[in-house]
């Protein structure tokens, strides 16, 4: 039997890499739901009696995203050891994207922000525009009117 120990520091650097600037944080997590790495403050060990309703999804597809009461979450299940023939039972990694409640709900209000400015910016020009259109109709009209 042969046993190799590959150090996953490029895996792992591309994942806090992926925390950098970024909203929410980034988890990678066992087959059992367990943490593996994350730059959160977790409360325990395990993502699945930290989250248990999205640990189900999780573990029962691949892919996918959900929202719950917690944020968001979008995952995806890496097989790091598909190619090696072992039983093992944590053996699939999933790694996971959560944006908290709390950062969803101020991005909204960030954007809806936007969308109201941008939205005064079209009004505030439409009547600009309106303005000048009817000063140079009122001024045509006078010199129509005024004899020469």
């Amino acid at each position: 039997m042969l046993i190799l120990d590959t150090p996953c520091n490029h895996l792992l650097a591309g994942k806090e890499h992926s925390d950098t600037g970024q909203t929410g944080f980034s988890l990678l997590l066992d087959g059992k739901g367990d943490y593996l790495s994350t730059s959160s403050s977790k409360q325990s060990d395990s993502f699945a009696r930290d989250h248990p309703e999205a640990w189900s999804q999780i573990a029962s597809a691949p892919e996918g995203r959900i929202t719950n009461e917690d944020g968001v979450f979008a995952y995806r299940t890496l097989e790091p050891l598909s190619d090696i023939p072992a039983q093992c039972d944590n053996c699939p990694w999933s790694l996971v994207r959560h944006i908290p409640r709390q950062q969803v709900e101020q991005d909204h209000a960030q954007s809806a922000r936007r969308v109201q400015l941008a939205f005064f910016g079209v009004w505030l020009l439409l009547a600009l525009g309106l303005w000048v259109l009817s000063l140079t109709a009122m001024e045509s009209e006078a010199k129509a009117v005024s004899p020469r």
